[in-house]
Parts: structure tokens; C-alpha cells; sequence
């Protein structure tokens, strides 16, 4: 039995429902074809409501009541930053597919890990082709504080990306998640008049300060890390979306017969909706237990369930070339992984390569 905490409530919703069923077909996967050495697998799924300390309820519970033996999550790096510390109090392997801000599994060894690529390992290809594409000189960025990727993204890992590329930024704006009213932000913006602007914002807030913008005629490129790539963006967005940069480990469109198999499942159960990077690394971290528990000598027995727990934990540690459905990838020293970006462009309801 697996645990998995994801946000099927709250802000985070839309890439909670995404991840979920990520999560869903690679079980009913394991289970058509006989389970995990004969056995059914079983996943107890949580709703953290996109709060810390839901997370922790949640958390605790997994690991102390529900007796799992590794957990899938948290999402948030808020979440994570708060759940991995009892992850080594409990020596119990917990792994996000999702929480991207930079350095947190390392300081958390040896039990949290990471299975998503921050957006400094992602984005600079996306920022090296947004710049040149529209001859971005001076951009303003916008950074929603209160989420512990995004402040990273927008305080940290744009400008140094932007930096380096000689890009000067004129101005930035703050705002916590959840913050309806963008016309303040914009107005500051558009006196300041950038080549370009940079979001570092969840879903809704980025499409809402998007559509601010579009309204008020500040048509300036956008660029945007991993927390806008759900379709829930591309939908709230709609057409004024169109022509946002971002930079992914995952492509909708890869023709690996793997990838593709995964895709295909996933608008079939979602309603033609396609899944984003965090859904697809979910199924692979499904995927990284069962195989750990096949191959590091894990029993199932109940008295057996802390030892378990250290292999699956000395295994994940070690894991090399792991074929998943976003390529193929290793575990770094400091418990993330070794995938590498794609550029794309949100046109008409989609990502696609620019």
C-alpha cells in the first residue's frame, strides 16, 4: 500500500485533478497486468486542500496509521518544505512529482525526493528562445510571494536567467495567491513600458493578469515557469494565453511509443484534456516503487515495513536510466532527477513547440 497526498481542493485543484489521474492509470495499469509480485496495489490518496498543514495531517497519518510504505507527494513546494523533514523522522521515502523549487530535496536527504525539474534546470532554453524571438531587452516581472516555487521563480531564477542574457528588468510587482484584481500591477507595468513580462504565478492568477493585460493593450510577450503549465491555465486564458513561453521536461506531442500510450489514456479518462508534466511524472514515480519493490528484496510483511521502507529509500537513491513517459532519467546526489527541457508555446488551447 501506497500513500499520495495531492490538492484536490483549494488553489492547486487543477493540477491536483490532473495529477490524480496520472496517479489512477498507472495503478489500474499495474493491476490489469497482475500487481506488484502478485499483489493488488493499493493507493490511499489524501486531499491536502492546497494547505501546509493539511499536507502534514496528512502526512503523518500515512506514515504512522495508514502504515504505507512510501508516499507519492506532496505537490506544493510549500507542502514539501514542510512534509519532507517528517519524511526523515519517520524514514519514510517521500517523493513529489511536482514540487520544483530549487535545492529542497537536497536539503532534505535522505528521504525526500523529487521527481519534477525546477524551472532553473527548464528554463533556460525557453528564455534563451523567448529573448531572441522578440528582441527582448527590458521585461517587468510579476511574482506571487506567497507560493514558495513561484517567489523562487520570480525572485531568483528569471533574473538570473534574464541577467545573463543582458536583459535589464525595468520593474516588479508582488502579490499573494488568489489575488483577483490585477489592474494595479498592469497599469505599473504599462507606465514602464518593457519589451516583455515575466509571470511567476499559478494558473488562474497568471491567466488572470494575462487578460488584465490584454484589456488594458499591454500586448507585450509573456513568459511563465512550470506552475502554468496545466490546461487549466490554457482554458482560463483562452485566446489572449496564445503566444506564452514556458519551458517543460514533458511534451504532449513526443512520439515515443510510451509517451504517446500515456497521452492517449489520459484525454480518454480527462475528457480530451491533455496531462502536464506533474501528471506524467506521477505515473512514473507509480512506476519507480513498483520497480523498487521488485528488485531491492521488499517482503510486504508487516513486521518487515521499516526495513522495507529503508530499501525502497537505498534503491530510489541509486536509481539509474529509469525509462518513464516523460524519457529517460536518473537520480542525481541531491534526490531530484537528470530530465531536460522543452520550449513551448501556449497556442489555441495547447502547448506546442514554438
Amino acid at each position: 500500500t501506497l500513500g499520495a497526498l495531492i490538492p484536490l481542493t483549494g488553489f492547486a485543484t487543477g493540477f491536483g485533478e490532473n495529477q490524480k489521474v496520472g496517479l489512477d492509470i498507472a495503478v489500474d495499469e499495474i493491476n490489469k497486468a497482475g500487481g506488484i509480485k502478485g499483489n493488488t496495489l493499493k493507493v490511499i490518496t489524501y486531499d491536502t486542500e492546497s494547505k501546509g498543514e493539511k499536507a502534514i495531517l496528512g502526512f503523518r497519518k500515512q506514515a504512522t496509521q495508514d502504515n504505507v510504505l512510501a508516499i507519492l507527494g506532496p505537490f506544493l513546494s510549500t507542502e514539501a518544505e514542510v512534509c519532507f523533514p517528517l519524511a526523515n523522522k519517520y524514514q519514510i521515502v517521500s517523493i513529489s512529482a511536482s514540487a520544483a523549487k530549487p535545492g529542497l530535496a537536497e536539503a532534505h536527504r535522505p528521504y525526500g525526493f523529487i521527481n519534477a525539474t525546477s524551472d532553473m534546470n527548464t528554463l533556460p532554453p525557453a528564455v534563451d528562445y523567448w529573448v531572441k524571438a522578440h528582441n527582448i531587452k527590458t521585461v517587468c516581472v510579476v511574482t506571487d510571494i506567497k507560493d514558495a516555487l513561484n517567489k523562487s521563480t520570480g525572485q531568483i531564477v528569471f533574473p538570473k536567467l534574464l541577467e545573463a542574457k543582458g536583459v535589464k528588468i525595468l520593474g516588479t510587482s508582488e502579490f499573494v495567491t488568489g489575488e483577483m484584481d490585477f489592474s494595479a500591477h498592469v497599469s505599473k507595468f504599462k507606465g514602464m513600458s518593457p519589451d516583455g513580462i515575466v509571470i511567476s504565478c499559478t494558473l488562474a492568477d497568471a491567466a488572470g493578469f494575462i487578460k488584465e493585460a490584454k484589456k488594458q493593450g499591454l500586448g507585450k510577450p509573456f513568459i511563465g515557469g512550470v506552475a502554468i503549465q496545466a490546461p487549466k491555465f490554457l482554458e482560463l486564458g483562452g485566446a489572449d494565453a496564445n503566444g506564452t513561453i514556458t519551458g517543460s521536461s514533458f511534451w504532449v506531442e513526443n512520439p515515443a511509443a510510451k509517451s504517446k500510450a500515456f497521452v492517449q489514456e489520459f484525454m480518454k479518462r480527462y475528457g480530451g484534456r491533455e496531462p502536464n508534466p506533474f501528471a506524467a511524472n506521477m505515473h512514473e514515480n507509480v512506476y519507480i516503487i513498483k520497480q523498487l519493490i521488485e528488485t531491492t528484496g521488499v517482503t510486504n510483511k508487516p513486521a518487515d515495513l521499516d526495513a522495507d521502507r529503508q530499501k525502497i529509500q537505498k534503491g530510489l537513491e541509486g536509481l539509474k536510466n529509469f525509462e518513464g513517459v516523460t524519457g529517460t532519467f536518473s537520480v542525481t546526489k541531491e534526490g531530484t532527477v537528470d530530465k531536460s527541457g522543452y520550449v513551448l508555446m501556449a497556442k489555441d488551447g495547447k502547448w506546442v513547440k514554438p
